[in-house]
């Protein structure tokens, strides 16, 4: 009778030790790109028990990334959106199914660029301030495709940050994401210190041209950049935009306008 009581015992602690390494399996996502360039990446981890979001900004092609640490469920998945410069957006759902290794490959499709150039004939605060500027692309349809919100924005750096001339004007070229097949959204453009590095004011377009679409925050709708040439005024808002230690926008409701 004893020995039949260790067995039986000694099978339940096996079949709870193996049900509990079973359930500690995990997966992962490896995020490549066939072209050699930094890939930019927006993802949402969405499982039983919690989600988590982050963001992904590869060195180059030979250095893709991993999502590790991915529970695997028949209901769980990861959402991503994908940008590499000079190539249409991309989106990816991937569930996560099975304790395995999966793999996204982003495949450049090929897209023009449209010019933005830009004058700020009022400079207020930023007067005499070592500044540059740059684009930015914010999806708005980023929250419904993750199906979650966490107050924070999405935004897609469109390049590198450039400076003003002495009649403070500037020059950017930014992807014509309105001939893609994910085109919505609006370009913002922001201050960067080049002191502190920060994000530190928003140029709001002041057109008034009834053809350009700004949005209530200030961007350019991205149906509207080929208005007038791309050429656009623009001014600091009266607030600083609040950023995190990533350098996207925390979403606010102020609704600052451009001094008339």
């Amino acid at each position: 009778m004893r020995k039949s009581a260790s067995v039986c015992t000694a099978f339940i602690l096996a079949t709870l030790c193996c049900a509990g390494q079973e359930s500690k399996a995990l997966a992962d996502l490896s995020i490549e790109s066939s072209a050699s360039a930094r890939v930019w990446v927006r993802y949402v981890v969405k499982d039983l028990t919690a989600v988590r979001s982050g963001w992904i900004v590869s060195r180059d092609a030979e250095h893709p990334h991993t999502v590790t640490n991915l529970r695997p469920s028949p209901t769980n998945h990861i959402r991503g959106i994908v940008y590499l410069p000079g190539c249409a957006l991309q989106t990816f759902d991937q569930p996560i199914q099975d304790a395995r290794s999966y793999q996204y490959v982003f495949h450049c499709e090929p897209i023009p660029k449209v010019e933005i150039h830009g004058t700020v004939p009022y400079l207020g605060k930023l007067f005499d301030h070592d500044f540059k500027v740059e684009a930015k692309y914010v999806p708005d349809w980023a929250s419904d495709f993750f199906g979650y919100d966490d107050g924070t924005t999405t935004e897609i750096p469109l390049g590198p940050a450039v400076a003003l001339d002495d009649q403070s004007h500037f020059h950017l070229s930014v992807p014509d994401l309105a001939g893609s097949r994910i085109g919505e959204g609006e370009i913002r453009i922001f201050i960067r210190d080049q002191v502190t590095v920060q994000i530190v004011d928003q140029l709001r377009v002041a057109s008034r041209n009834p053809k350009v679409q700004a949005s209530r925050l200030g961007g350019i709708r991205i149906e509207s950049l080929k208005v007038d040439g791309g050429v656009f005024a623009f001014c600091p808002t009266k607030s600083t935009y609040a950023h995190d230690e990533f350098g996207f926008a925390l979403r606010h409701d102020d609704d600052d306008g451009c001094p008339p």
